[in-house]
């Protein structure tokens, strides 16, 4: 017994002694090491630093002697054994670490976190760093596998290059890369000279400025990037000497002048000047620094420069930045990339007196017809038509301002297929600036981001709410609008999960709404709808009402008797599966005959007709947005039209049992339309309720729900 713990005694000086006084033949720190561990197991990792001039060829390891080995593995290529009667692991390699490569090893323990002992030697058995080091937790919770390669920073289609393609000794160049994985480090080598750190964006692409360093002579030179996992990617390239190089006065960048109003799928032209013969980049970056393109191109001999810059169709709306630099300096300029609109109408003046015209001019989808309407300060509908756009895209058409027209901001509202816009006009006053929001889609996925477009009066302070389908506030905030009454708001869908959500904007009395949902899908199942009514008139609004599955996207396409499209546009039912249409308007001009309406989610699809029939031979009455039903307490707009002129138009409001509950008197316009409003009593009971109007001619009825 005693024999056998002199015997250990003496195996533990001997180990104590082989790890402590053999002195290393090369410099300290020439190798990075570092080891993680999770339940037992370590991975121990070796990195020969790149601009080493040695090779690894062997690593010995040992541990406290409070600790001992249960098992290892290696990777492939290397061969494991214990030696010193299990206390000393000794691997070999097949084929040397070469400088900027690394090796790991797979270590099993008594203990969880251990101190390893190492040492790393060269080809002639001489020591070339000898260390202790203290095993970490792994930060993931996975230990890596061996011979398994991480994919850290860099991908198969990573690729990068140099500006200016030539550079020269001591000077600066530019490196720009792009499809590396967001969000991770590299590190840049020159020649096996680590020279910087460059930080990857979010999008996977960056632009970084480096030098190249003086000790290095004209010749074809490697520049390498590394990622934390020993991924490399490498270009070669001839640098220049200094004194080859045809030096010129450094010139400050200039660029001319650009509109600073721009929208999506413009292109405009660039020009101004800079230092001749030099490369400069070009880089677009939108408001959260994501960079969208990067370009280059080269100085004339007297320093002149131009170049276009397109304004893709999927670019969301915002700022828009371009940053321009040689290496040396920048110039930014920034454009407000605000509307992606089609269809751009405006009244010639801003403001029109009673018994003027109005002449509307613009531009709209070439070959297309539109559907205009003009509704007055109230949301009275006093205008609706459907015109031709021929080949030129050039549209014009007027309204003449009749006596009866109220003073105040009258909207016009353009819908050509799947685009709409909005211009106001004033009556009798200046506009007032309508307050919009608007989204780039009207459904998102999980995990994008809802970019809203907010419209009104240049430095409002705005208040939004954002609320979802249980009415809970997912968002509440306050915004100052630009200088052109413009401002993107964004939403992260991970913030607010999924369903349908309703935006709110806020200005004094004003309001602006929207819906946007976030990840509902198409394929709905049976889609049953129908219109409240089978017949319609010109200008009367038309209510679509139907069922389907639960929170799916539905597209909505109106035709009329020549097939022509005239409205498109999406819509989704919600958590019941319920989803209504109120937002078509029969035109004034209507092709007479049956139309269809087309409701459509992924394979489903489903049909409805309806009649659009010859103009009314007397007096017509309706309900502006209509609904399925109304509430005791509510507002009813009342409007028809084909009055008698001068004469007096009688409304009675009578249940289904013919009780009068109310007598109105009014007049209508000089084109013999009429327009009241009355409130439903509190003291009315669920049931059907009629509207019936009279002149001294015609007489016309129509019938509402309260319940």
């Amino acid at each position: 017994m005693m024999r056998l713990l002199s015997i250990l005694c003496i195996l533990v000086f001997a180990v104590t002694i082989f790890g402590l006084n053999e002195q290393s033949a090369y410099a300290e720190e020439v190798i990075s090491v570092k080891s993680v561990s999770l339940d037992n197991s370590s991975i121990l990792e070796l990195k020969n630093n790149r601009g080493n001039n040695f090779n690894i060829d062997s690593v010995r390891i040992w541990l406290a002697e409070d600790n001992s080995f249960k098992s290892f593995k290696t990777e492939q290529g290397w061969t494991g054994k214990f030696e010193v009667g299990g206390k000393v692991l000794v691997f070999s390699p097949q084929n040397s670490v070469k400088p900027g490569e690394s090796v790991k090893f797979g270590l099993k323990t008594d203990l969880q976190y251990p101190v390893i002992n190492w040492k790393a030697l060269d080809g002639k058995n001489q020591i070339i760093q000898s260390a202790a080091t203290i095993t970490k937790k792994s930060d993931t919770g996975i230990t890596p596998e061996i011979n398994k390669t991480e994919l850290i920073a860099i991908k198969d289609n990573s690729n990068f290059r140099l500006i200016p393609q030539v550079p020269t000794i001591g000077s600066d160049f530019r490196i720009v890369g792009e499809n590396f994985i967001p969000n991770q480090s590299l590190e840049l080598y020159i020649a096996d000279q680590m020279v910087k750190l460059v930080t990857i964006g979010s999008d996977g692409k960056f632009i970084s400025t480096a030098s190249i360093p003086d000790n290095l002579s004209a010749d074809r030179t490697q520049f390498t990037l590394v990622d934390s996992g020993g991924t490399e990617k490498t270009i070669s390239m001839r640098i220049m000497d200094v004194k080859n190089r045809e030096m010129s006065e450094d010139v400050k960048i200039q660029i001319g002048f650009t509109n600073k109003t721009v929208k999506r799928g413009d292109i405009i032209s660039l020009e101004g000047s800079a230092t001749p013969d030099t490369t400069l980049t070009l880089t677009t970056k939108d408001d959260r620094s994501k960079v969208l393109n990067i370009t280059t191109l080269t100085t004339d001999f007297d320093g002149k420069w131009t170049s276009d810059l397109s304004f893709p169709v999927n670019l969301k709306l915002g700022k828009i930045s371009l940053e321009i630099t040689d290496g040396k300096t920048i110039v930014v300029r920034d454009f407000d990339l605000i509307s992606s609109q089609l269809i751009n109408i405006d009244s010639e003046k801003t403001r029109y007196e009673v018994g003027d015209t109005i002449k509307f001019t613009g531009t709209a989808i070439p070959n297309n017809k539109i559907s205009v309407v003009v509704t007055d300060p109230v949301g009275v509908e006093v205008f609706s038509e459907t015109l031709n756009v021929d080949g030129t895209g050039n549209i014009t058409f007027d309204i003449d301002v009749s006596i009866g027209f109220l003073e105040g901001t009258y909207v016009l509202t353009s819908y050509q297929g799947n685009e709409s816009a909005i211009s106001v006009v004033g009556v009798g006053e200046k506009p007032q600036e309508v307050l919009l929001v608007t989204s780039s889609a009207l459904n998102y996925s999980v995990g994008e981001t809802v970019d809203l477009l907010l419209r009104g009066e240049p430095h409002a302070n705005v208040s939004l709410v954002i609320i979802d389908e249980s009415d809970k506030t997912k968002a509440n905030d306050s915004i100052e609008l630009d200088e052109n009454g413009n401002y993107i708001y964004y939403v992260e869908t991970d913030d607010i999960g999924t369903g349908a959500f309703t935006v709110e904007l806020r200005y004094g009395n004003t309001r602006g709404t929207t819906v946007f949902t976030v990840g509902l899908s198409t394929g709905s199942g049976q889609i049953n709808f129908q219109t409240t009514k089978t017949g319609y008139y010109a200008g009367e609004q038309i209510l679509i009402i139907g069922n389907t599955g639960n929170s799916v996207l539905l597209n909505v396409e109106i035709t009329d008797p020549d097939n022509t499209m005239i409205r498109s546009f999406e819509t989704f039912s919600d958590r019941s599966g319920i989803f209504k249409v109120d937002s078509f308007r029969v035109p004034a001009n209507p092709v007479v005959g049956v139309w269809t309406i087309s409701i459509s989610s992924g394979e489903n699809i489903s049909k409805q007709e309806f009649s659009i029939q010859t103009e009314s031979q007397g007096i017509t009455v309706s309900i502006q947005d209509e609904k399925e039903s109304y509430s005791a307490g509510e507002i009813l707009k009342i409007s028809g039209k084909d009055a008698s002129l001068g004469a007096a138009v009688n409304i009675i409001i009578s249940d289904s049992e013919g009780t009068v509950y109310d007598n109105l008197l009014i007049y209508g316009k000089a084109n013999g339309e009429f327009y009241t409003i009355w409130v439903i009593p509190s003291s009315f009971e669920a049931g059907i309720y009629e509207i019936s109007v009279s002149d001294s001619v015609s007489a016309h009825t129509t019938s509402f729900t309260v319940g």
